[in-house]
């Protein structure tokens, strides 16, 4: 029985990139690290969908450690799982740890037991389209870390941890329910199941060297060959993966470091076991992850062969790959790209991903990596299409050969499947990968030949119209590509409208090549636009004035649903905000009549002055009290005026002063109105009072200053103040002078 890891995060960067090496210095695949951590720590299962995403088990949820909720790993728009996002799924109903699953001919993906948790009597099926888990009706049995089969009818065979451990039950994804599978002839108890390509399903007994398959036509167990290895160890009857070879042959790696191959009989007679290479260095598989990689090689996980039943599962896992056609093993390094990693196999997970690469996890990590192989994709595994046929606005119809590959992809061994033997459609357009959701394959084989296979397949509604090269995917080998242009509505508007500036007026009529379609529109918030969310779809024509909050550009994105007939097409039309200039003009807003001085403006690249001046500053002399305008432009193109009023006053000075100590001083506008500016020039510089009186002589406001020597200006303010006449005054010591003026 293997424990529940401990939680480690483990983060090791943004991108890590490594070439393996064998330690005589040839060059193998690579490793790559995600560049973003899953958002909670593994707990070892991981899925492909037939979306092309990829769901993995975590230990989040419920609060035992074991965990409920599932991580989605999505592609990007260029199809990297490097580069992809992760978001998290809604919780199980139960939490599970080392259980059964198995994707469905649906696309749904199914669940039963779990040697730890809450689920181990209990089954649940999630609903990709839904985003939810349903309960499968309770079978009244317990399933623990059993292990699972999909079968050529689409239900799911499953072991039972109970009684004599030979119980079997078949799950109906169609009728949601179960009906009582056949009894296998040994302990199916930590065995690992391997489909053949007549579908009969291979296992060895545990702790020994028997054999049987289950004959799903006939649906019961037959005895098979013996094996001439040992593949299970003496102190926790533990084994690893097995595989189905490209050339026909099984292949399965042991606890006790001995491997073994299976030839089939093809028919229900028995087939003919013979003894594989020992895994290198004294290294097992007590529970470990491997996968079947594209080239034809196997990646594997392996650590040192169990000596006791306090050493069963032992430290540290290293990795080899193994290939068949020169039965021998290669040591590589592991995904951080030391020699080994400091932890027992159990703990690793393995899938296969549609591009041909294998994500790679470890218990209680965030961190996934992917392995790369070196080499091309087999051949032999290569589907083929025949047909493309369209169903439905967004459905279509596949049929060829090989569209469920020539094995099972990864594996583990009794405690999870992760089988993708099940049709990927790829769409490709230029640098930009999706992937639409096949369902219904009429086949859930493997290297079943020239027999014809069917999928249908839909295209995610985030597709953009154009043409497409589809592509069908099993296990990472790809089909040649045949063309397709999808026909669903789609606007024959631009999508890329002309930038607008900010505050400007952004409207858009969309046109469509059916004259029956119509339009809504929603808009998502847009960082740098002030402009609020539209989340309700909108049926009138688009007018919206968008404000800029940054100075750089801003991109707002419309999402159009275009419908026509029942079918729906989606397109995102973007148009980019640029900022406008913060323009501002700077200068004298008050002058004595007959002096002159400058405006500035900022904030532009381009000026246009109502003088007709196109430069940044202008010299003025109004007669009256003038208003001047500027337009700015900026470098985007986006222009912004700003104005400025300048007073022209009478200022009389001359007999209303009387000064001792200032060599002069001058106020002006006289008369004021809410101000006046007083100019003087000081011997020395110092601190001085400023009052104004009254004509009684009463002190009406006082406020006390410093001033440095030579020529100075100050303002005295007149608010809140009555008409009439006052009198300035300024005074340092002895030094004084006084000025008259009136406040209208």
């Amino acid at each position: 029985m293997k424990q529940i890891k401990p939680c480690i995060i483990c983060f090791t960067g943004a991108f890590l990139f490594l070439l393996l090496c064998n330690y005589n210095g040839m060059a193998q695949g690579t490793w790559t690290a995600l560049n973003l951590p899953a958002p909670d720590p593994n707990a070892g299962e991981m899925m492909l969908l037939s979306d092309g995403s990829v769901i993995a088990k975590t230990i989040a949820g419920m609060g035992d450690t074991v965990g409920s909720i599932w991580d989605r790993l999505t592609p990007d728009i260029h199809g990297s799982y490097v580069n992809g996002d992760w978001t998290e799924l809604p919780s199980m109903h139960d939490s599970r740890l080392y259980f059964a699953s198995q994707v469905l001919t649906d696309g749904r993906v199914f669940v039963a037991g779990g040697e730890y948790g809450t689920g181990g009597s209990r089954a649940e099926v999630y609903d990709p389209l839904a985003n939810t888990w349903t309960s499968a009706p309770n079978p009244g049995h317990y399933f623990g870390d059993a292990n699972s089969e999909i079968l050529p009818n689409g239900r799911v065979l499953t072991a039972l941890l109970e009684g004599p451990l030979r119980s079997t039950i078949i799950y109906n994804p169609a009728g949601n329910n179960w009906t009582a599978g056949p009894s296998s002839i040994g302990n199916h108890d930590e065995s690992a199941w391997v489909k053949l390509p007549d579908s009969s399903i291979l296992f060895v007994d545990i702790s020994s060297t028997h054999s049987e398959r289950y004959i799903p036509a006939q649906n019961h167990w037959v005895v098979d060959d013996t094996v001439p290895v040992l593949l299970y160890d003496a102190f926790g009857s533990e084994t690893g993966a097995g595989f189905l070879l490209p050339d026909g042959r099984a292949f399965f790696l042991g606890s006790t470091g001995h491997t073994a191959y299976y030839t089939p009989s093809g028919n229900v007679n028995p087939g003919t076991w013979t003894a594989g290479p020992d895994i290198p260095n004294n290294q097992g598989t007590p529970d470990a992850a491997a996968a079947m990689m594209n080239n034809g090689k196997i990646l594997c996980a392996v650590a040192p062969v169990p000596y006791a039943s306090n050493h069963l599962f032992n430290s540290p896992t290293s990795f080899y790959e193994f290939d068949y056609l020169t039965n021998s093993f290669l040591q590589i390094t592991a995904p951080d790209g030391s020699a080994s990693i400091n932890e027992p196999s159990y703990y690793t997970n393995m899938l296969d991903l549609p591009d041909g690469s294998v994500l790679f996890a470890s218990q209680g990590d965030n961190q996934y990596y992917i392995y790369t192989p070196d080499g091309n994709p087999l051949a032999a595994g290569k589907p083929t299409i025949n047909a493309l046929q369209q169903t439905g606005c967004r459905s279509y119809r596949l049929t060829g050969t090989l569209f469920n590959g020539i094995s099972e992809g990864a594996a583990y061994g009794d405690d999870w499947q992760m089988a993708t033997n099940y049709p990927i459609v790829r769409l490709q357009s230029g640098a930009n990968v999706y992937y639409a959701r096949t369902s219904n394959w009429n086949r859930t084989g493997v290297q079943t030949g020239n027999l014809p296979d069917t999928t249908d397949f839909t295209i995610p509604d985030n597709i953009p119209a154009g043409h497409y090269a589809l592509t069908v995917i099993a296990n990472g080998i790809g089909s040649d590509t045949i063309s397709l242009v999808p026909a669903f509505p789609q606007l024959s508007s631009t999508l890329t409208p002309p930038a607008i500036c900010s505050n400007s007026t952004f409207t858009y009529t969309p046109t469509s090549s059916d004259p029956n379609a119509t339009f809504t529109w929603t808009r998502p918030l847009v960082n740098g636009i002030s402009n609020p969310a539209i989340s309700i779809p909108q049926t009138t024509a688009l007018s919206e004035t968008l404000v800029s909050t940054i100075p750089a550009p801003a991109t707002v994105v419309y999402h159009y649903i275009i419908s026509s007939g029942g079918c729906t097409g989606t397109n995102l039309v973007t148009v980019v905000v640029n900022p406008s200039p913060a323009t501002t003009i700077h200068g004298d807003t008050t002058l004595c009549q007959g002096s002159g001085s400058t405006l500035t403006a900022t904030g532009g690249l381009q000026y246009l002055w109502n003088n007709q001046s196109t430069a940044a500053s202008i010299s003025i002399q109004p007669d009256t009290t003038t208003l001047y305008f500027v337009t700015a432009t900026n470098n985007y193109g986006c222009a912004a005026t700003d104005s400025q009023r300048v007073r022209v006053t009478v200022c009389n000075v001359q007999a209303e002063t009387i000064c001792e100590g200032y060599n002069a001083l001058l106020i002006y506008p006289n008369p004021a109105d809410d101000q006046a500016t007083i100019e003087f020039n000081m011997k020395e510089s110092g601190d001085y009072t400023l009052r104004l009186l009254d004509v009684l002589g009463r002190t009406i406001r006082e406020e006390n200053s410093s001033f440095a020597s030579g020529h100075n200006k100050t303002t005295v303010r007149f608010d809140h103040i009555a008409k009439g006449e006052y009198f300035v005054v300024l005074q340092r010591g002895a030094d004084i002078c006084k000025a008259k003026i009136a406040v209208q």
